[in-house]
């Protein structure tokens, strides 16, 4: 690791800070030590290019929100089936992972929610670019049966596969 000055450093940081619009930069050195202001600094300006609301038809509200890695709300099936879920990046790539039914109608409580892995996951997403990603639904996996279940029956599933999503604003 190259190593550096503390006045080069708090240069650095400086500069970092004034281009992401910090007015005070210079009372925020002084105040805070360089390391806290460098990492700070680091996890501000690299969010997850993940995070938003992905959909098949943005016009429509259903699809995939997520709001951090370890918070996805996605709409299986509109007025039936919203599973909570966390997802693990790699690169371009997130794999979804089911964590618990949040809300269902009639049809999702008939589901054997129970049975279901929270270890397989249930989604691939790949991202093209920023605003466009593919979307791989391989359903709930069922620990008995060892099988998937409800994988071709979500909302978002179109004559493409994958499915094609788009960042939405």
């Amino acid at each position: 690791m190259r190593k550096f000055s503390t006045s080069i450093l708090t240069a650095y940081v400086l500069l970092a800070l004034t281009i992401h619009g910090c007015a005070n930069a210079a009372m925020i050195s002084e105040a805070i030590p360089t390391e806290a202001v460098v990492e700070k600094t680091i996890e501000a300006s690299t969010p997850s290019a993940f995070i938003g609301r992905w959909s098949s038809d943005c016009e429509k509200f259903g699809g995939i929100h997520i709001y951090q890695k370890n918070n996805i709300l996605i709409e299986v099936n509109s007025n039936q089936i919203y599973v909570r879920s966390h997802g693990e990046q790699n690169q371009k790539n997130l794999s979804i992972f089911l964590d618990a039914p949040d809300d269902l109608g009639r049809g999702g409580m008939m589901l054997p929610w129970n049975k279901f892995s929270n270890e397989k996951p249930i989604a691939e997403m790949t991202l093209n670019s920023e605003t466009y990603s593919q979307v791989i639904w391989h359903g709930f996996y069922n620990k008995e049966t060892n099988t998937y279940e409800w994988a071709t029956e979500p909302d978002f599933l179109g004559n493409t596969l994958p499915a094609i999503f788009n960042k939405c604003e």
